[in-house]
């Protein structure tokens, strides 16, 4: 019976493939990002604080 390999994740040599180390390190930038995400959906509604919010 063949022996089966392992998935060996150690091996970092495309660091833009990892999603998870770019969240962390871009955390304020994500959070800034989705704070005006969701106010740009709240305000749709609202011209006058849309057009402040842009």
């Amino acid at each position: 019976m063949a022996k089966t390999k392992k998935f060996n994740r150690t091996k970092r040599n495309r660091p833009y493939l990892n999603v998870l180390d770019f969240m962390v390190q871009e955390k304020t930038f994500l959070a800034i990002v989705i704070v005006g995400l969701v106010l740009a959906g709240l305000l749709t509604g609202y011209g006058q604080a849309g057009m402040w919010l842009g």
